[in-house]
């Protein structure tokens, strides 16, 4: 995702699909800074670990890199746990961990590639984890409220077909909140929208055109 941080940013989700999940990740992310508008000046990248991959993480890392915008992009990307990196992190002096919380007593280490030094740990944590909630939410959103994950019948062909008609009333909702709705209704779930919109009364109207000029 790549995302400016002042409030209401551009962004740019990569929108999961049914593929393996190592797939074009540097590719996607030229894409989707080539779409942010060019007044924008601070460019930040984070995803999950899919995105640690070494071509993204380089072409990431070099602010004269090809195919992109110049400058620095700061990243935070999940790590794929590995044994080597599992020992390297266990090796670490118990002095040298500074708590994430107080929510929990159980230890669990995660790791994540940043360039973002000049930020506190927790502060580039914190920030990592927004990436969090995008895709999921318009995943529940398809799944129970546009009965995306309700399939009519065991024909393969009709179940592909029904939830991309769940997909399409998602992405026009998705539209029409943001080119036609007021501000405060960007974050309405289609629950929301139906009962202050789709089902408001009306008044049909009969004119007799034939009186018009």
């Amino acid at each position: 995702m790549a995302i400016s941080p002042a409030q209401r940013a551009p962004r740019a989700v990569w929108a999961e699909m049914n593929v393996p999940s190592p797939k074009h990740p540097l590719r996607v992310a030229q894409c989707a800074f080539a779409a942010l508008p060019g007044t924008i000046r601070e460019r930040y990248f984070r995803g999950d670990s899919a995105c640690d991959e070494e071509e993204l993480l380089s072409w990431l890392r070099d602010e004269k890199r090809a195919n992109g915008p110049q400058g620095f992009i700061g990243f935070a990307v999940s790590a794929c746990m590995n044994p080597v990196l599992r020992e390297e992190i266990a090796a670490i002096p118990a002095k040298n961990w500074q708590p994430y919380g107080e929510d929990s007593s159980a230890v669990k280490h995660l790791a994540v590639g940043t360039n973002l030094w000049d930020w506190k740990p927790k502060r580039r944590l914190k920030w990592h984890r927004g990436k969090a909630g995008t895709i999921e939410a318009v995943h529940d959103v398809v799944k129970n409220e546009l009965a995306g994950g309700v399939l009519p019948c065991g024909r393969y062909g009709a179940n592909p077909a029904w939830f991309l008609l769940a997909v399409i009333a998602c992405k026009v909702l998705t539209t029409m909140k943001r080119l036609v709705l007021p501000p405060d209704m960007q974050t309405a779930r289609p629950k929301r929208l139906r009962f202050l919109i789709f089902q408001q009364p009306g008044k049909l109207i009969h004119q007799d055109i034939s009186a018009l000029p």
